[in-house]
């Protein structure tokens, strides 16, 4: 078990949590987790258009007029956050669907 160096001992309690973690983890049998059939995550394709939707959304309203010195950062954080997200390829429309209400123009309502 690698540990901090400044703090390379453990104490009883916290040995006996890892011993019982790993037997739990060794007799285990419950099956992975799966996805239904019905759905599959997004691919690289499908990200990168929302990415880039948002991107322009947020540049057609002017959000990075007064920011442009960190347009680069909060652009790079967000693409970071959806992929943590490990959205499904309805989630991307779920997204697509939400920007398109976000956007539309009060007289084609």
């Amino acid at each position: 078990m690698p540990l901090n160096p400044e703090f390379s001992s453990i104490n009883l309690a916290q040995a006996v949590l890892l011993v019982a973690y790993e037997l739990y983890q060794a007799n285990d049998e419950t099956p992975a987790k799966q996805l239904p059939h019905a759905e599959r995550r997004a691919n690289k394709q499908e990200l990168v258009h929302l990415f880039n939707r948002i991107e322009n959304e947020l540049d057609e309203r002017g959000y990075f007029d007064n920011i442009q010195h960190r347009r680069s950062v909060i652009l790079r954080n967000m693409r970071n956050m959806f992929a943590r997200f490990a959205m499904l390829d309805t989630d991307i429309r779920a997204m697509q669907g939400i920007i398109k209400g976000l956007t539309i123009n009060k007289k084609e309502k």
